[in-house]
């Protein structure tokens, strides 16, 4: 039974929730809060989280519009906050582990200098007692392939203590679907394991691919309709949420400035490329996508408003018109004639 548009809001709101918590954690906490153990955790705490707010946002694309611009909005600005999360967590987490791991170097010179010293005094190695962590899953779905990767080769790929028969167990249990059927008829043994491990890199870390799937949904993005103000914000969206996927891939897009703005031009109107061209025209300078995209931002906006201002003087001419009907059939006087009796 599918939910009410309420509920489905409300679990929406909970996501942001959680997501200004992991904020918060990487924002506030100190160098002792953040252990490898609540890192990993945050780690996957994100992944499952940007799932189940994608599956809410579909829902509710179903039951108010594919092209609503509120939930589009909403949607941009989960996608931004969670990749920048991503990004603090796996840079924190790098820097940490080379910090323990340099610990580890002084105290193993430290010990082994004092074992050749009389007064030598026995160290114990710094040990940190991870708390339980459940595996991330993950269907096969290629937009969700790195962030599970990161978060498994950190838990158990490279995990020393495990030997390759455990890690393929737990590459086994972690995945779902297609991405299980892939692996599914390797027997679970220790040669298995970089089997298994490759053929799901092969599979889904194609980048080539993946920049080019993300490239032809530039390419291939709807014009926008100047009848219709909530293209404005359709558009700008999806060129932004591509090119930022590009860029997480490790592709820079700094010099596609002229090359995308040539494309998305011939996505407008004349008119909306004229005004593009005014408003540019007292500089010099090559403009950015991201100036062409502010742009058509602010144009919907603009559109928006003027559809809101439509609506109203319409509202008003319905009221006038009724007005004079009554005055003309004279019900006016008798409901004030009535009302005084009252």
């Amino acid at each position: 039974m599918s939910l009410s548009i309420e509920r489905l809001l409300s679990k929406q709101k909970k996501c942001f929730k959680t997501l200004s918590l992991i904020e918060g954690f990487l924002k506030n906490g100190d160098s002792v809060q953040h252990t490898i153990g609540r890192l990993e955790g945050s780690f996957e705490q994100l992944a499952n989280l940007k799932g189940e707010f994608e599956d809410l946002h579909l829902q509710i694309l179903e039951l108010k519009g594919l092209d609503d611009e509120d939930q589009l909005n909403v949607s941009d600005e989960f996608e931004s906050r969670a990749f920048d999360c991503y990004n603090d967590l796996k840079q924190n987490l790098t820097k940490l582990k080379a910090n323990l791991n340099n610990i580890e170097t002084d105290q193993s010179s430290v010990t082994s200098q004092n074992s050749q010293s009389p007064s030598h005094i026995s160290q114990s190695p710094c040990h940190i007692r991870l708390p339980p962590i459940e595996l991330p899953t993950f269907e096969g779905e290629s937009d969700r392939w790195l962030p599970y990767k990161d978060i498994f080769t950190s838990l158990v790929h490279n995990n020393e203590s495990l030997t390759d028969v455990q890690r393929l167990h737990y590459l086994k249990a972690s995945l779902k679907g297609e991405a299980s059927d892939l692996v599914s008829s390797l027997s679970t043994s220790n040669n298995n394991y970089d089997v298994a491990w490759k053929l799901l890199c092969e599979q889904y870390e194609n980048t080539r691919l993946i920049v080019n799937n993300h490239v032809k949904a530039i390419v291939n993005a709807p014009p926008v309709n100047t009848a219709n103000y909530r293209t404005y914000s359709i558009f700008t969206s999806e060129i932004i949420k591509n090119l930022k996927a590009i860029e997480a891939l490790g592709v820079s897009v700094h010099g596609w400035d002229p090359l995308l703005i040539s494309l998305l031009l011939n996505k407008l109107d004349l008119e909306t490329q004229r005004d593009w061209e005014i408003s540019i025209s007292s500089s010099q300078e090559l403009p950015r996508v991201q100036e062409l995209l502010d742009f058509l931002s602010k144009r919907g906006r603009v559109e928006e408003m003027l559809h809101s201002n439509n609506f109203e003087n319409i509202g008003k001419r319905d009221t006038s018109k009724q007005i004079r009907f009554r005055n003309s059939t004279g019900l006016g006087n008798q409901h004030l004639f009535l009302s005084r009796i009252a």
